[in-house]
C-alpha cells in the first residue's frame, strides 16, 4: 500500500494496481480496509464469492439476449490490465475497464476532514458493446471482518436485533433490507 492522501484526521491508502484502498484514523488508529487483508485464508468462499473478496466493484449486467452476468473488479478488470487511476489531491480516482464485457465504471474514494467517502461516478460509465450494466455493487467487503472477530451488528429495522459474528450460520442469506 501506498500513502495517496492524507488530513489531519484519516490517512487513504491504495494498492493502485489492485484498486484496493484503507483508510486509517489516526485518532485512534483504526484501519477500515476495501477488502479483507486476510482473505486468502478464507475456507469457505471459494469461486466467485472467494474473486468477490479481492474486489472494489461487482457489475450485474445483461448480454443482447437479456441473460444475466457477474463481474467482478478483480478479475474483469485489474486482472485483465485495465485499471486505471488518477491521483486527486484528497484521494484517487479508478477507472475500472472491463475489457471482455466492455464496459468501464468509474469509482472515486476520498477523504475530508470528517469522513471517507466511496462513489461510483455513474455520469461516466461508458458501455461500448452490447452488453448493458444492471446493477453495480461499491465496496461489497469494506470494513468486512474476519473468521476471529467477536461482537455484533445492530439490524436498524425498529425492534434491534442483533447478528452475531461468526455465530456459525455459514450459508445463511445476506441481510438485505430498504
Amino acid at each position: 500500500f501506498e500513502r495517496v492522501a492524507e488530513n489531519g484526521r484519516f490517512i487513504l491508502y491504495s494498492r493502485l494496481a489492485e484498486g484496493e484502498i484503507a483508510v486509517v484514523d489516526k485518532r485512534d488508529g483504526t484501519v477500515w480496509w476495501s477488502n479483507p487483508p486476510d482473505r486468502e485464508a478464507d475456507e469457505v468462499a471459494k469461486g466467485v464469492p472467494k474473486m468477490t473478496l479481492s474486489s472494489q466493484i461487482t457489475v450485474r449486467y445483461a448480454d443482447d439476449k437479456n441473460t444475466l452476468f457477474l463481474a467482478t473488479s478483480a478479475a474483469g478488470s485489474a486482472g485483465r490490465g485495465g485499471l486505471r487511476h488518477k491521483l486527486l489531491g484528497n484521494g484517487v480516482e479508478f477507472a475500472m475497464e472491463f475489457v471482455r464485457e466492455q464496459f468501464t465504471v468509474p469509482v472515486r474514494f476520498t477523504i475530508a476532514e470528517d469522513h471517507f467517502k466511496a462513489e461510483i461516478l455513474a455520469d461516466a460509465i461508458e458501455e461500448r458493446g452490447a452488453n448493458r450494466i444492471v446493477s453495480v455493487s461499491l465496496l461489497p467487503y469494506f470494513g468486512a471482518g474476519g473468521p476471529r472477530d467477536e461482537g455484533y451488528m445492530v439490524v436498524p429495522d425498529g425492534s434491534a436485533p442483533l447478528i452475531y459474528f461468526n455465530n456459525g450460520k455459514r450459508f445463511a442469506a445476506d441481510y438485505a433490507a430498504p
